[in-house]
Formats: structure tokens, sequence, C-alpha cells
């Protein structure tokens, strides 16, 4: 919670209704957390924190600096993959450290804001007035980047995987939002009319996505679902 280097609270759950403050000293916020290796794994900074149980939180004390930022993880059966700022791309074999080496960074440099994977393929998206896609066939070793669109403000927020289709939210540059799929990471197709600006993930067969609303008064967040 707060800004990047701000203390953050970690809590667990038994069953996702009550929570318990996890024993964990403060550290700086992490901004995406998932079920690895057998343990709990999270990206906070450039570094991770881990729990076995979610009751105690093992964290690495130092920081790379806002320049270092990871955002977003992605889970396969024998690494995870995190993306960040600068295009920095890495994976982490035991959850516990990175292998800064191990994957190719975006060679423009642009700031990369989520990854998804999807059997074998993996695909990055952020963006800086562009919307930037990374597809990695061989798991997150070797990348193809393309830029989908220039335009002032445009940028990739999100991108998941739903009935085994990729699908990436992003703000089209003033031109509303926009959401656009693939099935191999490749090629990308816009969805018309939708209006979801992130989306947070597919439960239950459904995908999930909101979108920030603005009146004179202030701004709303809307939920949208869609099954197919």
């Amino acid at each position: 919670s707060g800004d990047w280097s701000a203390d953050n609270v970690y809590s667990w759950s038994t069953d996702g209704l009550a929570w318990t403050t996890s024993n964990a000293a403060p550290a700086f916020r992490a901004d995406d957390c998932v079920a690895a290796f057998g343990r709990f794994t999270c990206v906070r900074d450039r570094h991770l924190s881990w729990s076995d149980d979610g009751s105690s939180v093992v964290h690495e004390l130092d920081s790379g600096g806002a320049g270092s930022l990871y955002w977003s993880l992605a889970v396969l059966d024998d690494r995870v993959i995190t993306v960040g700022r600068t295009g920095r791309r890495s994976i982490s074999w035991d959850g516990l450290q990175w292998d800064e080496d191990a994957a190719g960074d975006m060679a423009s440099g642009e700031e990369l804001f989520a990854v998804a994977a999807h059997g074998d393929t993996v695909v990055s998206v952020g963006g800086s007035n562009n919307l930037v896609v990374g597809t990695s066939h061989d798991r997150g070793v070797t990348w193809t980047d393309q830029v989908l669109l220039d335009a002032q403000y445009a940028r990739f927020g999100s991108v998941v995987v739903h009935q085994g289709v990729f699908y990436a939210g992003a703000n089209n540059g003033g031109l509303g939002s926009t959401v656009l799929s693939s099935i191999d990471g490749d090629t990308w197709t816009p969805i018309p009319g939708a209006p979801v600006s992130s989306l947070l993930g597919s439960v239950n067969g459904v995908l999930l996505g909101v979108s920030n609303n603005w009146t004179a008064n202030g701004s709303y967040a809307v939920l949208y679902t869609s099954p197919d």
C-alpha cells in the first residue's frame, strides 16, 4: 500500500473472507503475488518476498530504487517470470531470487506493466505513449517485441489468459479504453465496444475487467464481466 517505498501490510486467509495480518517486517510495497514452488512469492522493488503459509514473510530488504521496479509475475511449472521498468524481464527458478540474465530485456526500454503465460507462450505488455507487446514462445527466454500503436498517453496496463486466449487491456491514447485479443501472442485483434481499461483475470469461466469513469465530482470504477 502507499508509495513504492512505503511500508507494506501482508495478510493471509484460509477462506478469502477472514484475514489475519502476517508476521512480517515492514518492507517496500509488493506489486504482485503468486503461488509458486509450494510457497507464496511476491515481487517487491526488484527483489522477492516469500512465505510458506502466509503467516510470516521473508524479505530481501535492500532496494534497487524506483528505476528497477518489477510490476507483474507469471507462473509456469518450473519458473516465475517478471517484467518491469525500462523493459526489464527476469526469471526465477526457485521463487527466492531472480536470474536477471535469463530473459531478454526489451531493447527499446519501454516500461512493461503486466505479463501472462499459457503453455509455452509468455506475453508481456506495456508502453509509454504507445501500445507495446513482447512475446516469447520458449517460456520467457527469448522475445519478439512489437509496437501496435503510437498515440499520446497510450499504454497497455494488463494482460490475462481466458479460455486459452490472451486479452490485453489498454488506455488507447485518448481514444478510450481498448481490449485486444490474441490466440498466439503475435497477432492482436481489437474487440469492438469493449469499455474495459484494466483486466483483472479469469474466474470460473468469466473474464473480469474494470473501467475508470470521470465526472465533475470525481471518478468511479465499473466492474464488467464477460463469458467469452
